[in-house]
């Protein structure tokens, strides 16, 4: 492994890991947020800026020991900030409530069902439920066939607000919602009102969609089983299916294949740079034009966080060899997931993000070396002129 990680120059690496280690640490409560430990991370940096300085012959290892320590304790201390919660919920009934919340992620659903699901931020509530606001809630409410919604929407609901208990947080579809940072549900809501339209940007986006799928249903009969899964499958949109395509997809354990994955993009990703290629266009643009189309299709199909996890690593590396410098796969794959985990920790996890990157690094561990050598070793067409 230190063999094949020497060629493969990656310094956030050395970052990543302890973040990870320091998210961990937070979240089994092996670390507690507190004065003193502040403090230490504050003295901890000061002396990594010492050390870096020194000419010292163990200031290079007392310089990681004590930056290592830092990044540790600061991202443990981020990692208490960003799951704060107040206290008094966890004694406090459920109750009835009128918020204002700002949509993040809609849940797929059926067509018919009358209910919508969603992962939400409260923007705005009662003053005696102001402790609430910028709280993350998965929210179920009832809303009209006509009413659009989409992410960033900011709606007005009443319904029940009841917090997330340690039991529920436990099992299935709750372990989820904690593991997305999800302190409260919000269910039984009714739409009082529409605080905040959906953006011009989304509507655009939502109408592309819809093109890509009619797009894809052409020369199909209306209602057809194989379109529904056609367009499900391309688009990640698992609503198109029936229900008993999806009972079964679920009993077979291949529902996973209409989830837009990092494979997927990588594949779009290869095909705009071979077509841009093929037009012969100067390497700045052919970066500008597939980066920007790729973010086009990420953005019509949703945003799923799988797809951007791809866009990120995709946008790391093309971005790196057009400016020249030294580019590889560990790179890319250490910016990209250091991104993602600052800008939302939960996303560590998430079953989704360790497979995806798990993945990943078992291919650039392995998989590219050993393909090199195989190559090496095996050359059925050595001997054509």
């Amino acid at each position: 492994m230190r063999g094949i990680l020497s060629h493969c120059r990656a310094p956030l690496l050395w970052v990543l890991l302890p973040v990870i280690f320091g998210y961990i640490a937070a979240r089994t409560h092996v670390i507690e947020v507190s004065p003193s430990q502040l403090l230490i991370a504050l003295l901890l940096i000061s002396a990594s800026l010492a050390l870096s300085f020194s000419k010292h012959p163990l200031s290079g290892r007392l310089w990681n020991v004590s930056f290592t320590t830092a990044l540790v304790l600061t991202a443990a201390v981020y990692f208490n900030d960003c799951d704060h919660h107040p206290k008094r919920w966890d004694r406090l009934p459920p109750r009835e409530a009128i918020l204002t919340i700002e949509i993040n992620r809609l849940f797929q659903s059926s067509q018919n069902s009358a209910y919508t699901k969603a992962l939400a931020t409260i923007r705005n509530a009662p003053i005696h439920l102001a402790d609430l606001i910028d709280q993350r809630i998965f929210v179920t409410f009832r809303s009209k066939k006509t009413t659009t919604l989409s992410k960033s929407t900011h709606l007005q609901l009443k319904g029940i607000l009841e917090r997330l208990s340690s039991e529920h947080s436990q099992q299935g579809f709750y372990r989820y919602l904690r593991n997305q940072g999800v302190s409260f549900t919000f269910t039984q809501g009714e739409l009082v009102a529409i605080k905040k339209e959906i953006s011009f940007l989304q509507r655009f986006y939502q109408a592309q969609s819809q093109n890509f799928s009619e797009i894809l249903r052409t020369g199909l009969p209306p209602g057809d089983a194989h379109a529904a899964t056609y367009t499900a499958m391309l688009l990640g949109n698992k609503s198109a299916l029936t229900k008993e395509q999806k009972t079964t997809f679920i009993q077979s354990g291949t529902l996973h294949l209409f989830a837009v994955s990092g494979l997927h993009i990588g594949v779009i990703a290869l095909c705009l740079y071979s077509l841009l290629s093929f037009l012969r266009l100067p390497s700045k643009i052919r970066a500008i034009i597939g980066l920007s189309l790729l973010y086009l299709f990420v953005s019509i199909i949703g945003s799923p966080p799988s797809a951007q996890r791809a866009f990120l690593m995709i946008a790391f590396f093309w971005v790196g060899f057009q400016l020249r410098r030294p580019t590889n796969p560990l790179a890319s794959f250490s910016a990209s997931a250091l991104i993602v985990l600052l800008v939302n920790p939960w996303q560590l996890f998430d079953v989704s993000f360790q497979l995806s990157y798990t993945v990943v690094f078992s291919i650039i561990l392995y998989g590219i070396p050993l393909a090199k050598k195989w190559s090496l070793k095996w050359k059925p067409f050595a001997l054509l002129p």
